[in-house]
């Protein structure tokens, strides 16, 4: 297909072959072609809206026009100038054919020499969808430790004590051994020679049970 680069430095010289024939064929395509369509070929062309129609009121066309027409509006470039009885679409060879016919020839080779230069880029292949992250799973709740009761000290229980017989003066000294006796009436003795009130006490005490004996 050619841009509009091309084509809008195109002749304007006529090429109809049959001035009646293109004026009626390009009148009935051009309003059989939506607004957008109509406004295709103008663009394509690079011409106002008062050429277009000048060509549809005296079949008057150039080369231009002519492949403004055939590319937009799906049409044999040779039905359009009336030098063929039907019409079997547009195709690149046959532009280029009528276009080589009218000293276009060398244009053609260069818009395919700069054209094939510049080849498509390939296709940038789809992206694998990134599988979503397994969701982790929460964390098992860890069970709240059992509080410990606080330990009540218990009062320690004393057991109760032996109820031990006291012992009167008498009965402590049945239970003295000889010796024993001996010993303490000795220190009594000592104690109440140093002139000790309570000494003196004590030995007088001893003294009198001594005598009951």
């Amino acid at each position: 297909m050619f841009d509009q680069e091309f084509v809008s430095k195109l002749g304007k010289k006529s090429i109809s072959a049959n001035q009646a024939l293109t004026q009626e064929r390009v009148s009935a395509a051009w309003h059989k072609a939506s607004k957008a369509k109509q406004q295709e070929i103008l663009t394509l062309a690079n011409v106002p809206p008062s050429t277009a129609y000048r060509v549809r009121s005296t079949g008057i066309i150039t080369v231009k026009m002519t492949i403004a027409f055939a590319q937009v509006l799906n049409l044999d470039p040779y039905y359009v100038i009336g030098a063929a009885n039907s019409d079997r679409g547009y195709s690149f060879e046959a532009a280029k054919k009528l276009l080589s016919e009218h000293k276009y020839g060398k244009a053609v080779k260069e818009f395919e020499r700069t054209h094939k230069a510049e080849k498509p880029a390939a296709p940038v292949p789809p992206t694998k969808p990134i599988a979503p992250a397994k969701p982790i799973a929460p964390a098992t709740p860890i069970a709240p430790a059992t509080p410990i009761a606080p330990t009540t000290s218990q009062p320690t229980i004393e057991a109760p004590a032996e109820n031990v017989p006291e012992l009167t003066t008498k009965g402590a000294m049945q239970k003295l051994s000889e010796d024993e006796a001996i010993t303490l009436l000795r220190g009594a003795m000592i104690k109440a020679s140093m002139g000790k009130p309570a000494s003196i006490t004590n030995m007088t005490k001893i003294m009198e049970l001594l005598l009951e004996c």
